[in-house]
């Protein structure tokens, strides 16, 4: 188990593949804190992890406000001494057909994107353990 007491932040862990990623990784015994812009979302991937018998925690984050992205990262340090692996799942969706897309629009979602990834979560690589292996 290559996860195994490993201290997992995933974003987007309230549905689809981020919640597919919460319950794997806690199936092959890593600590999840499962982050997610609805609480009510991870808490539901939570409550499935720890009836399985898993180790779980539920956070909000909306993970374009580095604020946020920073309280996560306080959040599962504290709680666990460590940060092992970020999975960043969280992203944002427009269900229109691709004919109606304008350029600037996809532009700009694909932005915010790269913002959020660059804010906050290469913070966290500060925070591995002394002698963590890189990502």
């Amino acid at each position: 188990m290559r996860i195994a007491n490993q201290i997992c932040i995933i974003t987007g862990g309230g549905s689809g593949i981020g919640r597919a990623a919460s319950l794997q990784f806690a199936a092959e015994g890593g600590n999840v804190v499962v982050a997610d812009l609805h609480l009510d979302a991870a808490q539901a991937t939570v409550d499935l992890i720890t009836v399985a018998g898993g180790k779980a925690l539920a956070v909000a984050v909306d993970v374009g406000d580095s604020a946020q992205v920073q309280a996560v990262i306080a959040k599962a340090v504290s709680t666990h001494g460590s940060i092992d692996v970020i999975v960043n799942d969280a992203a944002m969706m427009t269900f229109t057909p691709i004919v109606d897309i304008v350029e600037a629009a996809f532009i700009g979602h694909r932005q915010a994107e790269a913002s959020a990834k660059r804010r906050g979560w290469v913070e966290a690589e500060d925070r591995r353990p002394t002698g963590a292996p890189e990502a």
